[in-house]
């Protein structure tokens, strides 16, 4: 019940999020043992919050959410397989800053 309730709520946080978002798509290998996949469970990290379950529940290796700039995003993933089954949680993914162009390099002569 937990899960569900956290999972509703990023979800209205995600279809919210202000028009300065960006939708950016990851994505990654699906297992190569075990059954074959239904489809997967992506959970979020954002600014090195807690972990939060997304409610999509994409059926290929690839998701597209919305992406706040200047917000560090880490994602992780697991596969369901059709009887409910879920394997083991990826690693962390590198994290994720979308935004404005980084600091330009120290001005010199020429």
């Amino acid at each position: 019940m937990k899960t569900r309730a956290l999972g509703v709520l990023l979800l209205i946080l995600l279809a919210v999020s202000p028009a300065s978002a960006e939708q950016l798509s990851w994505s990654w290998t699906a297992p190569v043992d075990g059954t074959p996949v239904h489809h997967y469970v992506v959970r979020v990290s954002v600014d090195d919050s807690a972990f939060y379950l997304l409610t999509q529940e994409p059926t290929t290796p690839t998701i597209t959410i919305n992406q706040e700039p200047n917000r560090e995003y880490r994602l992780q993933v697991a596969g369901v397989d059709i009887e409910g089954h879920q394997g083991g949680w990826s690693l962390v993914s590198d994290p994720d800053v979308w935004g404005a162009p980084g600091a330009c390099g120290k001005p010199g002569r020429d």
